[in-house]
């Protein structure tokens, strides 16, 4: 049961929004921006649930970064990039979808955070936008620039268990869960790896 919202809500089975296995391929880099172009990963370092990756991005001098993430593997993917120095910040949750079929995020849902069962604050800065994915295909996620990070982060911390809510027609389903063991050591070797300060709150300029 989720506290949200001032009432109790019941989460619906994920499957009922995906069956099966999927690729992560389909879900890799879902950052707003720059981030969705094409990467090339230089080291990658996995602990507990999370693993971090650090990437440059040719022809783009100056745009690599680190991406923190946890899911694949038939579930949907939530991932924080940094660009390098700790700039271009953002927090991204993309479905698991099928090649060739439609996303099961619809651009008018809303989608919830949890951490042990309670909404977080980066919940409310959420926006649902769609993308090409690298199939030729549009795919959508919710995402979540600069002022939402380090709340997130402090969040997922401080936790045990992450899951993503999506409110459709004013009824409340749980996609996915995904428990918080390492990630506070993915996050302290993404700032290693990238230059910044892990306990830095980043903002929009």
């Amino acid at each position: 049961m989720h506290n949200f919202m001032g009432r109790t809500t019941c989460p619906g089975p994920a499957a009922s929004i995906a069956v099966g296995l999927a690729t992560a391929l389909a879900t890799m880099a879902a950052v707003p921006t720059m981030a969705r172009a094409e990467t090339v990963t230089v080291d990658i370092w996995e602990h507990g649930s999370w693993r971090v990756r650090k990437y440059e991005t040719p022809g783009y001098a100056g745009f690599g970064g680190c991406e923190v993430r946890t899911g694949g593997d038939g579930a949907g993917v939530v991932s924080i990039h940094v660009g390098d120095g700790g700039s271009d910040a953002s927090v991204s949750y993309v479905p698991v979808a099928f090649r060739g079929m439609p996303s099961p995020l619809m651009l008018d849902d809303t989608v919830f955070f949890f951490v042990d069962g309670l909404p977080i604050a980066v919940s409310h800065q959420l926006e649902i936008s769609e993308y090409e994915n690298g199939y030729g295909e549009w795919q959508v996620s919710a995402d979540a620039g600069n002022d939402g990070v380090a709340g997130t982060v402090r969040d997922l911390r401080a936790g045990n268990l992450m899951e993503v809510g999506v409110t459709r027609a004013g009824t409340m389903t749980i996609y996915d869960s995904y428990p918080l063991n390492g990630f506070t050591a993915t996050w302290l070797k993404a700032s290693d790896w990238c230059g910044f300060d892990p306990a830095r709150t980043f903002q929009t300029l």
